[in-house]
């Protein structure tokens, strides 16, 4: 007696549910900065979850390994946060503290990490106070904490870089840098989607940011990602590997004012010389930013300065704020009290603005006045 074919294959059907790779119960911890807060972030959640993953989402804006690892002080959510699990689905304007990696992966326990981030580590290798040398070092140091942290206990790692950033935002050279440190830095820990590869920003600069994707782009973008991400985790072929607990982690110098060449704080007077300024106010990606402004100066009123001329951080958007700084006017003269900007590690890492190039006779201390 024939059977029907619909009724062969309700009988092998078990049999074909046990064969398939299940994915009921995998557990993925997705991290991302400012780019995951809208559709790519949207996206990537939304596929991960239709292919049966059980996702837990914690995006904050200006993110970076610094915000996430334990090792590092608590930092601020002071451009938003995400946080989105199975049961609940909820954004935050600001939170005293981004949640540290190693305590979501206590309390969630991932088989895999996806963590996007990056962009906001294009100001490390354009810092004044680093050589590039020293910038690059501290930036592999930083990913290649942030991998370890993630396999170290066994989890499996999925590492996004940055998207193509608007050529004059960004030059491409700079890209490619970062593109090849977190390959060098992060490739033995886990895979890498190359985002630079697969998106060019198509929107105007200055008028945008040069960085924040349109919601059409970054939906796209968003997809590329989760068909490759979803392939990845169903496969299991990370191409890393294993991680042992004793793995020597390189650690980045910390670059001192060294020699010293004045005295921490200072009061004088000084004659504003140049500026770093922007045109509008779409270039200012983040809540806070800061801009180099050259100084001459005039008369030490109390402790010591080495050279004639000195650079300033100034305070010129605060929470989404012009400030007065800002408008200092070019050839006016003021007295202050300065110290460097090392002072305040947090404020050292807002968004720079500067156009000042180097001088054979700068000061290395950056300064910013006395908070």
């Amino acid at each position: 007696m024939k059977r029907p074919l619909h009724f062969l294959f309700l009988l092998l059907l078990p049999v074909l549910v046990l064969c398939a790779p299940s994915q009921a119960g995998q557990r993925v911890l997705y991290l991302g900065d400012s780019l995951s807060m809208g559709a790519f972030g949207v996206t990537l959640d939304q596929r991960l979850r239709e292919a049966g993953f059980d996702v837990y989402t914690s995006v904050t804006g200006g993110a970076t390994p610094y915000y996430w690892l334990k090792e590092f002080e608590n930092v601020e959510a002071d451009i938003g946060h995400w946080k989105k699990t199975t049961s609940s689905d909820q954004r935050f304007k600001t939170l005293p503290a981004t949640p540290k990696l190693e305590d979501l992966m206590k309390e969630f326990q991932p088989k895999t990490v996806i963590v996007q981030t990056g962009v906001n580590l294009y100001s490390t290798l354009r810092s004044k106070r680093l050589t590039p040398a020293q910038g690059q070092e501290k930036v592999e140091s930083l990913v290649r904490k942030m991998a370890q942290a993630v396999t170290a206990g066994g989890a499996r790692l999925y590492w996004i870089t940055p998207p193509s950033s608007h050529f004059q935002r960004y030059d491409q050279a700079l890209q490619e840098q970062m593109l090849g440190l977190m390959q060098r830095s992060v490739g033995p820990f886990g895979r890498i989607f190359n985002s630079y590869a697969v998106t060019s920003f198509v929107d105007p600069y200055p008028e945008t940011d040069g960085i924040h994707y349109g919601p059409k782009e970054a939906a796209a973008w968003g997809e590329l990602v989760a068909a490759d991400a979803v392939a990845t985790l169903r496969s299991g072929k990370f191409q890393a590997p294993p991680v042992t607990a004793g793995t020597e982690v390189r650690r980045a110098r910390i670059v001192e004012d060294d020699p010293p060449l004045a005295t921490p704080n200072v009061t004088v007077e000084i004659r504003l010389v140049r500026k770093s300024d922007f045109e509008t106010p779409s270039e200012i990606t983040y809540q806070n930013a800061l801009a180099i402004y050259e100084w001459e100066v005039l008369r030490v009123i109390s402790g010591q300065v080495a050279t004639k001329k000195i650079l300033v951080a100034h305070t010129v958007v605060r929470k989404r704020n012009i400030t007065s700084e800002r408008n200092l006017k070019l050839g006016k003269t003021y007295v202050v009290e300065l110290v460097p900007l090392s002072t305040y590690p947090q404020i050292e890492r807002w968004e720079t603005i500067d156009r000042i190039s180097d001088a054979d006779n700068m000061d290395r201390i950056i300064y910013i006045p006395k908070i």
